[in-house]
């Protein structure tokens, strides 16, 4: 018997213990149910089965090889044994199920829309691949055979793959349904790519190649990067990485940052409060991978659109409550830790905001890093060292320019660079390009964390200037830290002012001394009368004084450091806390009680002036003589007050608009010249010292 064929009846039911070699069973019609314990080696095909429950059990055979095109909703394969069932193909069936397969060439379940798929306990070592499968319920459990590699193009919402030990189980690809558990996975070369999936939770106990997981869309959580939603729990491999992570518009604290992509953290929120140095505890950097992405990711935080939140920050550090006082000084102080801890092998990282090289070298080292800056150490103790340098395109955004006198009248005008050797150097030389060559006066400063409390600040102990020629400044170290340059506006010295201001002066000076000398021959005359007498005694001591600050002014112009700042460089600087103006507005403490009490003694001074001349009748020689005295100081004030206001009004102008030459011009004019007006209209149109001088036979400017 080789063949039964369209079958018509029924009833037939059973093909049972089949021994014979040749038995082929085809084009089954609805009620051939079961084939059981074959054993004859070619029955090879059960196909176009309409019937709805097919059942093959037990088939020892080797040659039965597929399943085909089922349309029945209850086909079983249960306990093949034979080692030549190689596919269950196109499977429309609602409950599909290859249980306890053990046979060795059983290799795809493909095509699958069934609901149910399930292949269980599987131990043949050549099932490889569940593919397209639509069914909501696919489960690969317990598979312990080494070739089952993919699971493809699933879009069921249930995808499970459990206790997978099979070495070569590498793939879970497009994955776009609820993938939800990975669970201990051992095998060496599990991938997980392009998971598109929502719910991807957990990947858990990872073994050492477990390498990347991209473009990840979804609510994905790594523990100790920025984004709160990422997680990868107990990853033992050493070279996992996340990329293209989006961080949420907030970011309150940096911590570990190793995500390339950490973009506008500092720009896209003014509220960032905490920068977290937590490179104490790192060891030693053992892979170029780590600070890449480390580099990258905090270059981004040195950009020109941080600069306003670090420039809050830095402003905050007044405040004794603030908990970001040396924020920026953290900041630094992270990457010195970088530095000493990465491995004494040559290594070479450029990024757009940081270049970071670790050389070795013998005896003497010398390169310029970038273009912009020069390090020539010409000795270094040992016979061989390695120095780590890194060169910074824009920390002068995140440091302020704060000096040892903790004032910003300088700004950084060259690169940050940070030097760390591997041993001790004590002669180090630095060039610095600069980067605004309209500034002057170089100064070589180091960043001294231990400044203003551990503030920070810069500090100029142990560098020293050695030449600025070119457009470079040169500078010599007796210590290795983060270097660079600080420089100020040029304060040219202005010919005219400068002639205005001495020839002034001059005639300053010489009218004081001549109003001392007229005061001097007329003082018998003008001591008769009291009120004339405190008058003149007043215009003696404003003379005098007048006359020793106008020396003073002289000797200081003469044997002044013209490598310093002038004097009123550091006048109402925002940390003089009683003249800030920006802030508190501490100034008007000052200005309003002094306005008042100047308008005060205005008004007192009018009040009793008016008294005194409107005084009429019965008026003797006396009075009549106090009262000219009177007038003339009332003439005097009226016009020396203007004047003396107008001087001062223009330097109030000055502080205020410092660049306006008219008005310095003004100012330098009026101020040089109120000893000449105290002699014209103190002395020199008083009646009785002009007839004092007549009676000398001196000339006077009365008739």
């Amino acid at each position: 018997m080789t063949t039964v064929t369209n079958p018509t009846t029924p009833e037939i039911t059973t093909v049972t213990n089949a021994t014979t070699s040749e038995i082929t069973v085809t084009n089954v019609t609805p009620d051939i149910t079961t084939l059981t314990n074959a054993t004859t080696p070619e029955i090879t095909t059960v196909t176009n089965a309409t019937a709805p429950e097919i059942t093959v059990t037990n088939a020892t055979t080797p040659k039965i090889t597929t399943v085909t095109n089922l349309t029945t909703p209850e086909i079983t394969m249960t306990n093949a044994t034979t080692p030549e069932i190689t596919t269950v193909t196109n499977a429309t069936a609602p409950e599909i199920t290859v249980t306890n397969a053990t046979t060795p060439k059983i290799t795809t379940v493909t095509n699958v829309i069934t609901p149910e798929i399930s292949m269980t306990n599987a131990t043949t070592p050549e099932i490889t691949t569940v593919t397209n499968a639509t069914a909501p319920e696919i489960t690969v459990t317990n598979a312990t055979t080494p070739k089952i590699t993919t699971v493809t193009n699933v879009i069921t919402p249930e995808i499970t793959m459990t206790n997978a030990t099979t070495p070569e189980i590498t793939k879970v690809t497009n994955a776009t349904s609820e993938i939800t558990t990975m669970t201990n996975a051992t095998t060496p070369e599990i991938t997980v790519t392009n998971a598109t999936t929502p719910e991807i939770a957990t990947v858990t106990n990872a073994t050492p190649e477990i390498t990347t997981v991209t473009n990840t869309t979804t609510e994905i959580t790594v523990t100790n990067a920025t984004t709160p939603e990422i997680t990868v729990a107990k990853a033992t491999t050493p070279e996992i990485t996340v990329t293209n992570a989006t961080p949420p518009p907030k970011i309150t604290t940096v911590t570990d940052a190793t995500l390339t992509n950490i973009t506008m953290i500092f720009a896209t929120t003014p509220e960032m409060t905490t920068v977290t140095n937590t490179t104490s505890k790192m060891t030693t950097v053992t892979t170029k991978i780590i600070p890449t992405n480390l580099l990258e990711s905090a270059g981004i935080l040195t950009s020109d659109a941080a600069k306003g939140s670090w420039d809050e920050l830095n402003n905050n550090n007044k405040s004794e409550s603030s908990e970001n006082k040396n924020a920026s000084s953290s900041f630094l102080s992270a990457f010195e830790g970088i530095a000493a801890h990465v491995v004494n092998e040559p290594l070479s990282i450029n990024t757009q905001y940081i270049l970071f090289t670790k050389v070795n070298f013998t005896n003497n080292f010398k390169d310029d890093f970038n273009s912009s800056v020069e390090i020539n150490i010409p000795e270094a103790e040992g016979s061989r060292q390695s120095i780590a340098v890194m060169l910074f395109a824009s920390m002068d955004n995140v440091l302020p320019a704060r000096e040892s006198v903790n004032t910003s009248s300088s700004v950084i005008n060259g690169r940050v660079v940070l030097i760390h050797p591997e041993s001790d150097i004590n002669n180090i030389s630095i060039a610095f390009d600069v980067l605004n060559e309209t500034l002057g006066k170089p100064k070589c400063v180091f960043w001294d964390f231990d400044l203003f409390d551990s503030l920070g600040g810069w500090s100029d102990e142990g560098c020293a200037f050695v030449l600025n020629e070119n457009g470079t400044v040169r500078c010599n170290c007796n210590h290795t830290t983060s270097f660079s340059i600080l420089m100020s506006p040029d304060s040219p010295q202005d010919i005219v002012l400068d002639f205005i201001t001495y020839i002034g002066l001059g005639i300053s000076m010489g009218s004081l001394i001549v109003c001392l000398i007229i005061e001097g021959i007329a003082w018998r005359k003008i001591r008769r009368h009291s009120t004339s007498y405190l008058r003149h005694v007043s215009i003696v001591n404003i003379a005098v004084s007048l006359l020793i600050a106008d020396i003073w002014f002289i000797i200081g112009a003469a044997v002044s450091n013209t490598k310093s700042a002038p004097a009123c460089t550091y006048i109402r600087e925002n940390v003089v806390c009683w003249l800030n103006w920006n802030q508190s507005k501490a100034l008007l403490a000052f200005v309003v009680p002094a306005l008042m009490i100047v308008v005060i003694n205005l008004i007192i001074l009018v009040v009793v002036l008016y008294k005194i001349l409107s005084r009429r009748g019965g008026a003797n020689a006396s009075q009549a003589e106090g009262k000219n005295v009177l007038y003339v100081i009332a003439r005097s004030l009226a016009v020396l007050t203007p004047l003396f206001g107008l001087t001062w009004g223009l330097g109030v102008g000055v502080m205020l608009s410092p660049k306006n030459r008219g008005m310095q011009i003004t100012f330098a004019l009026f101020n040089s010249v109120q000893g000449c007006f105290i002699w014209v209209f103190g002395t020199l149109l008083d009646k009785k010292v002009c007839m004092s001088l007549v009676k000398s036979n001196l000339v006077c400017l009365r008739d």
